[in-house]
């Protein structure tokens, strides 16, 4: 848990294949938007 835009790269660099973003998504007030970002983080 606890997974969000600022420690997402962390996630995959480390090795995972998937990361739950339940509570990053449904404590935004824009969670379309807070996707994007965390897609770009992980993208880039």
């Amino acid at each position: 848990g606890g997974i969000n835009e600022e420690n997402i790269r962390e996630v995959f660099e480390a090795g995972a294949d998937y990361a739950a973003v339940i509570s990053a998504l449904a404590e935004s007030k824009e969670p379309g938007k807070k996707l994007r970002k965390l897609l770009k983080r992980v993208t880039k």
